[in-house]
């Protein structure tokens, strides 16, 4: 088991200049006071594992992605050898939380992707996050480009000149050719003629919800297709209402889904049935099922930036050495699981257990569905104990995401 958890290769803030990153770990385990420090350590990581998965990216696919554009490889080499160029507060959307990185990550392991459309779009990224430059590409299949807010017509050739606060985007396509013009203002993306899309926008958390033709994600197309076309609008006030919820009865965590949730994709409603998900290298992406009632969503919020914020630590460290062989009883699925999947249904519920009890402690008017939640899951927690207790294979970030979450819950 490692002894000790590196320091990052490169530092930004004097905020966690003097500190390690295994000072700095159990704040990914729970909400805790020492939320600066950890927003800057969570913004590092994502910088560092973006512009490293970009430069592995480029590595492979140089030769494929330079035959089919004129300065997009230069452009983007650029950022990876100084991603700390972008770091400013103003910078919208924040970088690196774009699931354009996890087409980048499934196209290493995977291959079988066009990676010219895969660059264009980190590429449209880091664009909309303030680097300047310019850039053009052909693709073999259209692509609606995402520049922030704003999505633009399908398109096989694209062109971009941007100085970091307009930018002009160029485009051929199946449905016609055009160019728009696009303004940052405060932070926010507008185009002149397409107008941005709406955000859910409460207490300091900020995400995109995409529509289906907004999704690109590679390997998941079951998903995508179920994912809707048209966002309700009454959905947009069920997420203020759910994030009331949280600054009033648990505000603990809103900086907890504001670090980590960027990006969101609604499902069909399954009967019966509330979902919600994250994809291990889809940093800030969600996704849950249309859902009426603002409590249950304020829960899969909570529970969803808990995954992320377990990717995140993963992405220091495995969270486990893979020395375990057994597997053991998840509740959360009724079936047996490894310890990788112990550890992240035990961080997800756990945290929501204390979402719960935050909620019953501060007044919410549905008592009864707090307790209702805190004895199920307060249940499961028999099962999802034992295995991430006192296990050597669990690694000092494993331990750093479990046990202070664990102390905190104080179970019988």
């Amino acid at each position: 088991m490692p002894s000790e958890v590196t320091k990052p290769s490169r530092t930004t803030l004097g905020v966690i200049t003097d500190r390690s990153w295994a000072d700095l770990l159990p704040g990914l385990s729970y909400p805790q006071a020492d939320s600066p420090a950890v927003d800057v350590l969570a913004a590092m990581v994502v910088r560092e594992y973006s512009a490293g998965l970009t430069g592995a990216y480029l590595g492979r696919q140089f030769a494929a992605v330079e035959a089919a554009s004129e300065g997009l490889t230069g452009y983007l080499g650029r950022w990876v050898v100084s991603p700390d160029s972008l770091t400013g507060s103003d910078s919208a959307p924040a970088v690196g939380w774009d699931y354009a990185f996890g087409d980048a990550y499934r196209s290493l392991v995977n291959g079988g992707y066009d990676a010219a459309q895969v660059a264009t779009s980190i590429a449209a990224h880091l664009g909309a996050c303030g680097l300047p430059g310019a850039w053009s590409v052909r693709l073999e299949t259209p692509l609606r480009l995402r520049w922030s807010d704003v999505l633009l017509p399908s398109a096989t050739a694209l062109a971009v000149e941007s100085d970091g606060d307009c930018a002009v985007v160029s485009y051929e396509g199946p449905d016609g050719s055009g160019a728009e013009t696009l303004h940052r203002s405060d932070g926010a993306w507008q185009g002149k003629s397409i107008p941005a899309r709406q955000k859910v926008s409460r207490h300091g958390t900020s995400f995109e919800v995409l529509t289906q033709d907004a999704l690109a994600m590679r390997d998941y197309e079951d998903l995508i297709g179920r994912a809707l076309s048209v966002v309700p609008p009454q959905m947009y006030r069920v997420f203020d209402d759910a994030l009331d919820i949280v600054a009033e009865y648990a505000p603990q965590y809103l900086p907890w889904t504001a670090r980590a949730i960027h990006q969101m994709f609604l499902l069909t409603p399954n009967p019966g049935r509330v979902e919600s998900g994250s994809v291990e290298h889809y940093l800030g992406l969600v996704h849950l099922s249309l859902h009426g009632e603002p409590v249950p969503v304020a829960e899969l919020l909570v529970h969803e930036a808990t995954h992320q914020h377990m990717n995140l630590a993963a992405k220091l460290e495995p969270l486990d050495d893979g020395s375990d062989p057994n597997i053991y009883w998840s509740p959360a699925v009724n079936k047996q699981r490894p310890v990788s999947k112990i550890i992240a249904a035990f961080h997800a519920f756990g945290n929501v257990i204390l979402f719960y009890r935050s909620c019953r402690e501060n007044g919410l008017s549905n008592q009864a569905e707090c307790e209702r939640q805190e004895q199920l899951l307060g249940g499961w927690m028999n099962d999802l104990v034992p295995p991430i207790t006192d296990n050597p294979a669990l690694s000092v970030t494993g331990n750093a995401l479990c046990q202070p979450l664990l102390g905190a819950l104080q179970l019988p």
